[in-house]
């Protein structure tokens, strides 16, 4: 099963279990339902690599991450797209290798060029921040925490939207530096 695959199938059974959640007719039913719903708390990191307890090295003692991949789900065969961050980070939320939607390389050319004729400071701290390009993915690719919003999940997203592609409104719940997760309760 590809990976976006594996995206839509989990995403419309959590939307399933949604469904079936909201069709309860007393508290304990409605807690009996709750429960059978899946629990997802997905970290990214970025530049790191399999140096965490969990996957055997000791140099750094990481408890924490210990015990979540103790008590969760942990990738023992998981394998990189592509060296580079930006267009990991779009295989990731869009579930596609970024050579399917020109998000292969990184933003490679110059700016400095062009900074230099800039003179209105506002301008200039708008134009760094921009990437030079941005892959455009086909209009049916969809981020997953699209489908996980559609299920009845919260999203949040701590600033970082660097995909090689602008985010949709529809992608996060709530995307700043003030974002963070906390449990989403049906009753």
């Amino acid at each position: 099963m590809h990976r976006r695959e594996f995206l839509k199938t989990t995403t419309l059974a959590a939307a399933g279990l949604l469904a079936e959640l909201s069709n309860v007719h007393s508290p304990a039913q409605a807690n009996q339902k709750k429960n059978a719903r899946p629990n997802i708390l997905w970290i990214t990191c970025e530049d790191m690599s399999p140096r965490l307890g969990c996957y055997g090295d000791r140099t750094v003692p990481t408890p924490n991450i210990d015990r979540l991949a103790r008590e969760g789900m942990l990738y023992k065969h998981a394998f990189a797209t592509t060296a580079v961050c930006a267009p990991s980070r779009h295989a990731l939320i869009t579930g596609m290798y970024p050579t399917s939607n020109y998000a292969f390389h990184m933003r490679n050319q110059s700016r400095t060029g062009a900074l230099k004729e800039i003179k209105d400071p506002a301008t200039l701290e708008f134009a760094t921040m921009r990437p030079l390009y941005e892959a455009v993915p086909p209009s049916e690719v969809r981020c997953f925490t699209e489908y996980l919003r559609l299920a009845g999940y919260y999203c949040s997203n701590n600033v970082k939207e660097d995909y090689q592609f602008k985010a949709p409104v529809t992608a996060w719940d709530e995307s700043s530096n003030k974002a963070h997760y906390y449990f989403l309760y049906l009753i």
